[in-house]
């Protein structure tokens, strides 16, 4: 039996482990927990209760938490970035279209290290920004809501057109759509 030092609890085995980054990348790609059916499928084992057996020894050892009889009740408690694989949060690509965002068919895949929030979102630029060094054809990773912050490269909604800015405290929050965390240069 392989102990952890730093925690004084028993390691995982690779399954446990593969089932705690499936968890952890599903709580973060949908909001919500995986069901056991899917939690089977996905590490490749067939039998439900080996998956509960599994989620039980998780949650003794507390790296879960599950409420009684209640399906998807799954809350991660300890999975820090020391031991979970790299998640992969899959965004979806989207041009401006007058004052609304369009869909496409492109999807961007990214670490969570880098994007925390699955409510982010790829826009791909319609036009040159030269007073933000930002062309047509870039990518801009912007995450959705929160407070807007002075300095912070924002996606703004006014008088009827989406547009870049820098945000300044003296502009009104309702047309706030997201803030810039990261740039895909198009070469």
């Amino acid at each position: 039996m392989k102990i952890d030092a730093e925690r004084g609890r028993r390691r995982l085995t690779d399954k446990q482990a593969e089932i705690m980054n499936f968890i952890a990348s599903s709580i973060l790609e949908r909001s919500f927990p995986p069901s056991i059916r899917e939690i089977g499928e996905a590490v490749g084992l067939s039998s439900s209760s080996s998956v509960h057996n599994h989620l039980c020894f998780l949650e003794r050892h507390k790296y879960i938490r599950r409420a009684k009889n209640k399906p998807r009740s799954i809350e991660v408690v300890d999975w820090d970035k020391t031991q979970r694989e790299q998640v992969m949060l899959h965004l979806r690509v989207r041009r401006p279209l007058e004052d609304q965002l369009q869909e496409t068919d492109h999807t961007l895949s990214l670490s969570s290290d880098l994007v925390d929030d699955p409510q982010s979102f790829v826009l791909e630029v319609d036009r040159d920004y030269p007073q933000l060094f930002i062309r047509r054809g870039d990518w801009l990773v912007l995450a959705p809501g929160g407070t807007p912050k002075a300095g912070y490269v924002s996606l703004l909604r006014r008088q009827h057109t989406l547009h870049l800015a820098v945000w300044e405290d003296s502009l009104a929050e309702e047309g706030f759509l997201g803030r810039m965390i990261l740039l895909v240069r198009h070469p």
